[in-house]
């Protein structure tokens, strides 16, 4: 499961503040910070199925304090976190993300996302406000189309499709499993 996608799925607990890949009991998780109101909480998504399997409200402790941190800069952004990875995965053909976290550089809210291709890790970091991304989005706009028909994976998640104008939207459904 893409990064992408946990945090599309994640988006039913809340606004997502950071994602990383993480192994717990030998198993390959994504754990998400959100917020919902004046709640912050981290929401595990299984990284094979897609389906979130917990979500624990963050109430101290260093975990808090980050997600309030990221929450603040997420306040200024006029880009989500999942648009900010899809656009530098579109940028970056081939690279998958291993993790996103928003930081202010100056004023201007950014995000640090780490990527992989063949054993490369690599940090990219994309503007998170409209000003500086409309600088990008031009030169990106050609390659949406072409990236998205190569390397788009089918999802674990329960969609459907819609057509809007000459592209199809997928409609995530979320979906949460109990721990067995």
């Amino acid at each position: 499961m893409p990064l992408e996608r946990g945090l599309a799925a994640s988006e039913c607990a809340g606004t997502p503040l950071s994602a990383m890949f993480e192994v717990a009991e030998r198993k390959r998780q994504l754990a998400v910070y959100t917020r919902q109101g004046n709640t912050f909480s981290e929401v595990i998504v299984d990284g094979t199925t897609g389906k979130i399997t917990k979500v624990e409200a963050l109430t101290r402790g260093a975990e808090l304090t980050a997600a309030i941190a990221q929450g603040a800069v997420m306040v200024k952004a006029k880009t989500s976190l999942r648009t900010a990875v899809e656009a530098v995965l579109t940028a970056h053909p081939g690279f998958h993300a291993l993790r996103v976290v928003p930081t202010l550089q100056g004023e201007q809210p950014v995000a640090e996302i780490t990527l992989v291709k063949e054993g490369t890790v690599t940090t990219v970091v994309e503007p998170l406000d409209e000003a500086r991304r409309e600088r990008t989005r031009v030169r990106r706009r050609a390659t949406r189309a072409a990236h998205h028909s190569l390397h788009h994976q089918p999802s674990a998640l329960p969609t459907e499709q819609r057509s809007v104008g000459r592209r199809t939207e997928e409609i995530i459904t979320c979906e949460t499993t109990t721990p067995t």
